[in-house]
């Protein structure tokens, strides 16, 4: 795994952004990542329109643990450089080389730091 994840949780203390209060961010972990387009396709709906959208899966070590619904990722290295995930399911399986967690691609949060 060439890339590291950056994870964080919406829950920090509070940060000004352009002079408005926004909610700060916890680090959840720091590690070796690799972002993958997946085999699986979610449907979305975008104003009326069902679409099939692909998964990406963010694989991480096969011991991570602690991860939630809804944490954010900053990919820093790799193809993904600079990008940030949402994760979709943290759910985390035993007797697997790594695990494979589903995640949908999001702006920069507000009020993040490095």
């Amino acid at each position: 795994m060439k890339a590291r994840a950056t994870i964080k949780r919406e829950g920090g203390p509070p940060v000004i952004v352009d002079g408005l209060e926004v909610p700060g961010w916890q680090q959840v972990a720091s590690i070796p990542c690799w972002v993958d387009g997946g085999n699986t396709t979610r449907t979305v709906t975008v104003g009326q329109t069902e679409v099939q959208v692909a998964t990406r899966v963010l694989k991480v070590p096969h011991d991570t643990t602690g991860l939630r619904d809804g944490d954010i990722v900053a990919v820093v290295g790799g193809a993904c450089d600079g990008r940030f995930f949402r994760i979709v399911e943290a759910t985390i399986a035993d007797q697997k080389k790594q695990q494979e967690i589903p995640v949908s691609e999001v702006q920069k949060p507000e009020g993040w730091s490095a």
